[in-house]
């Protein structure tokens, strides 16, 4: 074998170690990003699983603003520096049928907002890491703690809707306010013609029924009905207590 088959089956075999390296590399950092990628989705995982939270009673203030209450059920604490990345959407009617908006935390309650109104424990003041919202905003929002948040729409709402909540790592909760129907009794005392009867709708009902639970002279009808209220009216006035059992649905 001369000196020239010597260097080239050397190169053949430099060049085959090279390649086998490169090979070797490549599937080393390959198995490096999969086993990175695996570990933040475990991470995220752990994360939202000790996420959770529960939604209150959606409360009206006004045509424009909404309070809920959103206790923190879960593991995680959320510091007052990250509440803004807690996403809200609100769904409403207003007078162009039903729409549903994103809402930005503004603390300072600019335009359409949301923003904490206060952080509580059992009802009462925090007992650890209490929040503080002003100069300078600190704080957590603690396991069991409860944030009374408030929304403001620009919109003029006929009526609130639901609301949803998705906090940082994923975890989302839903409330709605919607009451379709409703049912009761209503008395209209003696030598009265007529009693308005709060129907606990969220809106105005549409279909309206009476059951008079006693004899009743002469007719009966409903008027005035609203967002909240309806009348019961007679064409003649009771001599006894005359009790009325009602019926409504939107």
């Amino acid at each position: 074998m001369g000196y020239s088959t010597i260097i080239a089956a050397a190169f053949a075999a430099i060049i085959m170690l090279t390649g086998l390296a490169t090979i070797l590399t490549t599937g080393i950092t390959s198995m490096d990003t999969i086993t990175s990628s695996i570990s933040e989705q475990v991470a995220t995982a752990e994360e939202k699983l000790g996420e959770e939270c529960t939604l209150g009673k959606i409360v009206g203030v006004d045509s424009h603003t909404y309070r809920v209450n959103v206790t923190n059920t879960g593991d995680s604490l959320l510091s007052v520096g990250d509440l803004s990345k807690i996403d809200i959407l609100a769904i409403y009617e207003d007078a162009f049928g039903q729409a549903t908006r994103w809402i930005a935390y503004d603390q300072n309650g600019s335009g359409e907002y949301w923003r904490v109104r206060g952080v509580y424990f059992d009802g009462g003041a925090e007992i650890t890491n209490p929040t503080s919202f002003g100069a300078s905003d600190y704080g957590i929002w603690d396991p069991m703690e409860t944030m009374e948040v408030e929304v403001h729409l620009n919109a003029t709402v006929t009526e609130f809707e639901s609301i949803l909540i998705t906090l940082p790592g994923g975890f989302r909760a839903i409330q709605s306010s919607s009451v379709t129907s409703n049912w009761g009794e209503a008395v209209v005392l003696s030598g009265q013609l007529s009693l308005t009867v709060y129907h606990g709708l969220t809106g105005t009902p549409k279909n309206i029924q009476l059951t008079p639970q006693t004899q009743v002279t002469g007719t009966y009808w409903v008027s005035n009905i609203n967002t909240t209220s309806f009348r019961i009216n007679l064409s003649h006035k009771p001599g006894i207590n005359t009790p009325f059992f009602w019926y409504c649905q939107r």
